[in-house]
């Protein structure tokens, strides 16, 4: 089996997390606005999410299987809690976008 690449791994933790923090169905142009990467990775990474049998999808909206919200609450629970501790020396805004980068990072080894 061919090891998936980082950036691949990334866009569809960042496409779990998303959809773990709103819980309900996005759009996939909000899915775009969110994910930075070409439109084709982010499509391949929801292909491919949806044979892992962790998101569904109907008309451009997907949402988190329950395998989908097992696999995302640990993805967006370091995130939250990696935010946490930046809103400490960071505003707000910088913090969250400081975590997206960290919380691939941890992923890989915990």
């Amino acid at each position: 089996m061919e090891k998936e690449s980082d950036t691949f791994r990334i866009v569809k933790e960042d496409i779990l997390r998303t959809l773990a923090e709103t819980e309900n169905k996005v759009p996939l142009v909000s899915t775009k606005e969110e994910v930075r990467a070409s439109d084709s990775i982010i499509l391949k990474a929801i292909n491919t999410l949806k044979e892992e049998d962790l998101v569904s999808e109907n008309n451009d909206y997907f949402w988190l299987t329950p395998g989908g919200k097992t696999e995302s609450k640990d993805i967006l629970g370091k995130h939250l809690l990696l935010e946490k501790y930046f809103e400490n020396i960071k505003n707000k805004k910088e913090a969250h976008n400081i975590s997206h980068l960290f919380e691939h990072y941890i992923s890989c080894y915990f």
